[in-house]
């Protein structure tokens, strides 16, 4: 399969990817096949699977379950089904949760002209926890500088109007004429020749991280570079999220609030309301389900809302969903009845907390 050949050319390059993402209905070799296949190849150890299916038979479920693949999910697929599956994927590649505890809120400025890299890049450190402003050239990213508020910054070297090499030493001539404390600069080079690496540190870069960039490399290069600096949260802000209440904690809520960066607050009330829609129709879901005796019913809305309840730091409800979805795949529905309501009793409280949280930001 076309698939297989794929990932033995990149193996014999030395290079790797960190997911893939298999559709179990193709032609040749079936997702659970291809997933079995990569799991017996010691290569591909580290790569995560996901199997994309349409089928809520329980014989075809525990077949994908049972060929090492690390979650599937069902058709159709949201779009923001996915990227949350994908970003909690990438997540766990982190190699130390001290290393991501010490990365929170840290702001960086990225300076990447490809649009897909700058993409990739902002997904890599939104996972981190850190919040992100992106720069298309060395220009904007010395003019984003001067503005102050940023913590870190990972330059390409190569880029229009001003590449990384000059652009870090302009920052670096500006810091000493106005007795500035050094802002740690971390090359993106696509070479790891030994030449290309000095020139990064004669231009004042402090580390450098080689493309494509892996999620582990980058953390640790992040980690040595931070000047552990936790996110700056105002009087004001501490207010607006105490109305949260007991329902929802607020150090992770926080963590998500920076991990968009001060720019995309707007982002995240647009969030919370697509949180709480969908979370009405999961909660609706969930009930119906259990009145029928749908277990598998109840698992799948069960886990999206657990998923989303997690982000938003309402544990509670996430709590009881992981419950709800534990039972029902075991085929248990026992106490399904008192979940279920202790479930709405939950969602409910979260959704009066947000409500709050929304009717104070607004404008």
């Amino acid at each position: 399969m076309r698939a297989l050949e794929i990932l033995d050319q990149t193996a014999r390059l030395n290079q790797s990817y960190d997911i893939a993402l298999l559709d179990m209905k193709m032609l040749g070799m079936n997702g659970v096949e291809l997933s079995q296949h990569i799991r017996n190849d010691a290569r591909f150890a580290k790569m995560h699977i996901v199997i994309i299916t349409s089928s809520a038979y329980e014989g075809e479920l525990a077949s994908i379950r049972a060929s090492g693949c690390d979650l599937y999910l069902y058709k159709p697929l949201r779009k923001r089904t996915l990227q949350d599956a994908l970003l909690n994927l990438m997540a766990k590649k982190l190699a130390s949760s001290d290393i991501q505890t010490r990365l929170q809120g840290l702001r960086v400025l990225l300076a990447e002209d490809n649009p897909v890299n700058q993409e990739i890049g902002k997904a890599m450190l939104n996972v981190m926890g850190c919040s992100v402003e992106v720069a298309v050239n060395g220009l904007e990213a010395l003019n984003i500088f001067k503005r102050g508020n940023i913590d870190l910054i990972l330059m390409d070297c190569m880029m229009p109007e001003m590449d990384g090499y000059t652009a870090t030493r302009e920052i670096r001539i500006l810091e000493e004429a106005e007795g500035n404390s050094h802002i740690p600069i971390l090359a993106l080079t696509a070479s790891a020749m030994q030449g290309d690496r000095e020139d990064c540190m004669a231009a004042g870069m402090d580390d450098y991280v080689s493309k494509p960039v892996q999620i582990e490399e980058l953390a640790h290069a992040l980690s040595r570079a931070a000047m552990a600096r936790k996110p700056e949260n105002s009087k004001h802000q501490e207010v607006m999220l105490k109305s949260a209440g007991s329902k929802i904690d607020v150090d992770v809520f926080h963590k998500f609030q920076a991990s968009l960066g001060k720019e995309n607050q707007s982002m995240l009330a647009e969030l919370v309301r697509e949180f709480l829609a969908e979370g009405e129709q999961l909660a609706t879901e969930i009930h119906a389900a259990a009145i029928k005796g749908d277990g598998e019913g109840v698992r799948r809305a069960a886990h999206s809302l657990k998923s989303s309840s997690q982000m938003f730091g309402a544990l509670d409800l996430a709590q009881t969903c992981k419950l709800m979805e534990s039972k029902a795949r075991s085929g248990s529905l026992e106490q399904m009845t008192e979940l279920v309501v202790k479930m709405e009793l939950d969602f409910e409280a979260v959704k009066a907390d947000l409500q709050g949280w929304l009717s104070s930001n607004s404008n």
